[in-house]
């Protein structure tokens, strides 16, 4: 690779530069801020230099200074003519969702709850849970899986409904077999539970603490704002029993995020909440607070989330708002190596929606192999690069259209994310600035 041994100045007398397809000009106070969101780097520049900075409509490379390109090459502004963007994301795209190294498994072992909780996007009235032969074939799945060499890890999520609800018929006999009848390849094991964290109890924790465990636990903000939304069918108030066995959890080494769901009524008074939690402070290695909206709240609420997300970095515990997807972090439905299963076998891909018939995209068979439908094949084409307005789109790289199951609802060609130009420079700061954080 000669070329890299060439000065700055042989190479770009020599090579034909182009405008990148990625950069965005974000206005900031008196500044311009160049985000290429391809290489993920930002150039600030003043407002009255963009012309300077070949940054302009007409603005040709050749006629820049040499510092000048040299920083813009730098930074990804600009690329050489023969530069394929679009396929860099392809290649980039590809490996991410097609990597082998991981085999995921979200088990759904009941969509029945013991709360009634307002938001809940889910229909509880299904009221079968797994059976025996149900277990049979997921664990064929995951001895048949493992004899795949190019494994490393397999990451088994219990979801819901609340998952606790079938912990011995079916929770305890997986991770009994598991850990008495190592895999194929001896393949580490991390286990995932989202749970409302209410039925916890010493037997399910210890056998969590067996492996690598992370639960995903609800509140609502403090006790008085959790007890009016999240109480279980019988009107019981949970939240003292949860924050209860989140401790017994973190004491047993047992990693928790534990999930703030914020929406537009939540007065949350941060302070108080930081005194119900204060004892988990000790624990704070394996603790992480998640604040996250609502699904049917709107954007004003994310002015109050980055509020409470600093005040609890303030006090010292590990603040967190939702990830931003991007082409080294898509969504988990995205990858090939990925599989929701329900009750009777049905196999999904996304959790953020209700588990109807109409989203189902196979069924599990009884020797744990997965037979995929149409609805599948129509999610694999659900990609970025197969929508004309994505391939185009300046955020590309960092919003990948949201995932598959965004781009699938979202009409035809139209946009799956950003309603409009306005919209869109709101993600690229917004995603920009979390970075800088």
């Amino acid at each position: 690779m000669r070329v890299n041994t060439l000065s700055w100045e042989v190479l770009l007398k020599y090579i034909i530069m182009k405008k990148s397809l990625y950069n965005i000009l974000i206005p900031y106070k008196d500044k311009t801020i160049i985000f290429n969101t391809l290489q993920n780097k930002v150039l600030a520049i003043f407002k009255a230099d963009v012309s300077i900075w070949g940054l302009n409509e007409d603005s040709k490379f050749d006629d820049l200074d040499d510092r000048i390109k040299k920083i813009l090459v730098e930074k990804g502004i600009y690329v050489s003519d023969n530069t394929d963007e679009l396929e860099i994301v392809r290649n980039h795209l590809r490996k991410t969702n097609e990597s082998n190294e991981n085999f995921t498994i979200i088990i759904n072992p009941t969509l029945k709850c013991n709360f009634s909780c307002w938001y809940c996007y889910e229909n509880h009235s299904e009221q079968k849970r797994m059976n025996r032969e149900d277990l049979a074939s997921i664990e064929a799945l995951i001895y048949k899986e493992s004899a795949d060499e190019r494994i490393k890890t397999f990451n088994i999520q219990f979801f819901g409904g609340e998952p606790t609800l079938c912990f011995n018929s079916i929770i305890q006999p997986l991770l009994e077999d598991l850990s008495q009848h190592p895999l194929k390849n001896k393949q580490q094991i991390f286990l995932g539970m989202t749970t409302n964290g209410y039925l916890l109890n010493d037997k399910i924790i210890k056998l969590f603490s067996k492996f690598h465990s992370n639960f995903e636990i609800t509140l609502d903000g403090n006790r008085s704002r959790h007890n009016q939304v999240r109480f279980s069918y019988k009107g019981q108030n949970t939240y003292d029993t949860i924050l209860r066995n989140i401790m017994k959890s973190l004491s047993s080494n047992i990693k928790v995020t534990l999930r703030l769901n914020i929406s537009e009524d939540t007065n949350l008074d941060v302070n108080q909440l930081l005194t119900d939690i204060e004892g988990l402070a000790k624990y704070n290695h394996n603790l992480t607070i998640s604040i996250q909206k609502i699904w049917q709240a709107n954007d004003s609420v994310n002015k109050s989330i980055k509020r409470i997300c600093e005040s609890l970095r303030q006090q010292g515990f590990n603040g967190e708002t939702a990830p931003f997807t991007s082409m080294d972090s898509t969504c988990y439905a995205d990858k090939n190596n990925e599989v929701v299963i329900n009750p009777g076998g049905k196999i999904y891909k996304c959790t953020a929606r209700d588990f109807g018939t109409e989203q189902s995209e196979g069924y599990l068979t009884a020797d744990g192999g997965l037979s995929w439908n149409q609805r599948h094949t129509l999610r694999e084409n659900a990609t970025p690069l197969n929508n004309s307005t994505c391939r185009i789109c300046k955020l590309l790289p960092i919003c990948i259209g949201g995932c598959s199951q965004k781009i699938l609802e979202a009409n035809n060609n139209d946009c799956p994310l950003h309603k409009d130009s306005k919209d869109k420079l709101r993600y690229a700061k917004e995603y920009l600035f979390n970075e800088l954080d």
